[in-house]
């Protein structure tokens, strides 16, 4: 393949070869290749088709047992300007019953309108948020912030905002409600407010027992970035939920005059980016790593191509280039204690720069020499690993898998259908739903032991299921201006994929 080919034409090319390879029955790449220093493994995606599961983006999910709860996000695709309209938010709570993980082609699916649930003093906004943070610790699903629009729950007209609680859900509760059509129990909701949770677009992770909310935006009237890390410390008994005053460490805020700035500006003005756990490979120990995000210098739809390391009490931004997966998508956070090496791979999204090289069947080390910079922030399909060695070198690499082909039509408002066996370009406001157990590779974060998995799965083995979304046709839909052309463009997805972690063969 030439050097400095037609864009399109490339990208048609790159994920038809990737997609080729993306079927099951995968041999194992071969890593043998003269100065190969990368890392170890690939990431497949295995598509199932069930058209029972939702179409959402940016949505809040959690999993219990072999259950996935889904809530809130988007029903349509691509949006550039926030006039959110409420009958395209979803206000619908999903229950997705896998029959402990078996065959996703007839994972039963039961929903309940968030509309029916008795709310009582509580604010149940967030149910049906966009873009909120989440996390989920033993069987309590947290949500925190979110983005609502000109109206919300039980059609109360409102300001479009940032919520400003944190809800606490009790999921075996809320399952049954939802498969047996019967009420919530009392106190199966518990909720905490805080004006600086009132945030969207942000991550969250724990680090031990504090709750970290990385970056974001309030959305709303004065639609200001945060420019901050926050953390704070929550107790819940089952029946009241509090947390602790939220502080901001030294170095993890941009030294703005006041968290009311509407300066546009700062390396830590970012909202809409990644975020994992690691383990740093030099002592072992855990820390977040927040990858890239958008929007620099005021919204001039310039990403940061910049990685934030974050420790239990300080940040600082890396001296360290991404070429690719710089917007909001899946990681799969990795370790390997007998190489002291850590990764990072991120599940597609949209990226900075184009790869102009050839293709291989080995990761390839994404350079300044072999990657053109991308106009705006065009979607990709590309899966790239995020490394950092002992002595803290970073690299990243394009992985030779990559999303396949569609299995099946799909729609998109005022169109033709776009036939099966279409480049679609995927990963963006997805979600990932872990079933990797703790005994069998998971470490503390949520890191996989990446030695004892593949000890475990010689041949490789599945992590998770990776779900939603927002699906395009074209590369870019930015430059079409108006919703209603992009809706032409791009839709909420409802495709799963088996993520499985594919050793190279050495």
């Amino acid at each position: 393949m030439q050097k400095n080919i037609n864009y399109a034409l490339f990208i048609l090319l790159m994920v038809t070869f990737w997609a080729c390879s993306n079927g099951s029955g995968k041999k194992q790449l071969d890593s043998s290749a003269a100065a190969y220093a990368g890392p170890p493994y690939t990431v497949q995606l295995e598509e199932f088709v069930n058209p029972n599961l939702p179409s959402l983006h940016a949505y809040i999910q959690a999993v219990y047992q072999d259950k996935i709860v889904m809530m809130g996000g988007r029903r349509n695709g691509l949006h550039t300007n926030y006039s959110f309209k409420d009958e395209l938010y979803n206000d619908s709570i999903f229950v997705i019953n896998t029959n402990n993980w078996a065959s996703p082609e007839t994972w039963a699916v039961k929903k309940m309108s968030v509309y029916s649930i008795s709310a009582g003093n509580l604010n149940l906004e967030q149910l049906e948020a966009n873009n909120a943070q989440f996390f989920t610790e033993d069987s309590v699903l947290y949500i925190v912030g979110g983005m609502l629009g000109d109206t919300v729950i039980h059609k109360k007209p409102e300001a479009k905002h940032s919520s400003p609680y944190i809800t606490a859900i009790t999921l075996p509760a809320l399952i049954n409600a939802v498969n047996n059509g019967v009420k919530l129990p009392s106190g199966s909701i518990r909720q905490a407010k805080n004006a600086q949770l009132a945030v969207t677009g942000g991550e969250l992770e724990l680090i031990g027992n504090t709750v970290k909310l990385v970056f974001g935006w309030n959305f709303g009237k004065d639609e200001l970035y945060t420019h901050q890390i926050r953390s704070f410390t929550y107790t819940d008994d089952g029946k009241t939920l509090r947390i602790s005053p939220v502080t901001v460490c030294a170095t993890c805020w941009d030294k703005v005059p006041d968290t009311t700035s509407s300066e546009t500006t700062g390396y830590f003005r970012r909202r809409d980016g990644s975020m994992s756990a690691m383990i740093d490979p030099a002592n072992g120990e855990e820390f977040l790593m927040y990858y890239a995000g958008v929007f620099k210098d005021g919204g001039k739809r310039t990403p940061f191509d910049n990685p934030v390391w974050i420790g239990t009490d300080d940040a600082k931004e890396l001296d360290f280039t991404m070429r690719s997966n710089v917007y909001t998508c899946k990681v799969v956070p990795l370790y390997s204690p007998s190489r002291k090496q850590s990764y990072a791979t991120l599940l597609g999204g949209m990226t900075n720069t184009t790869y102009t090289g050839a293709a291989g069947n080995l990761p390839v080390l994404l350079t300044k020499e072999n990657t053109r910079d991308a106009p705006t922030v065009p979607f990709s399909n590309q899966i790239t690993t995020l490394m950092i060695d002992e002595q803290h070198q970073y690299s990243q690499y394009l992985l030779p898998d990559s999303f396949p082909l569609t299995k099946v039509p799909y729609a998109f408002k005022d169109t033709t259908a776009l036939p099966a066996n279409s480049v679609t370009y995927n990963g963006t406001g997805s979600e990932l739903m872990w079933t990797l157990p703790a005994s069998k590779g998971r470490m503390p974060g949520g890191v996989v032991n990446y030695d004892d998995f593949i000890k475990a799965n010689p041949q490789g083995g599945i992590i998770g299921y990776l779900h939603g979304g927002i699906l395009s046709t074209v590369d870019s839909a930015f430059g079409f201006g108006k919703n209603a052309k992009q809706d032409k463009l791009t839709r909420a997805s409802n495709r799963i994929f088996a993520v499985k972690v594919v050793p190279l063969k050495e």
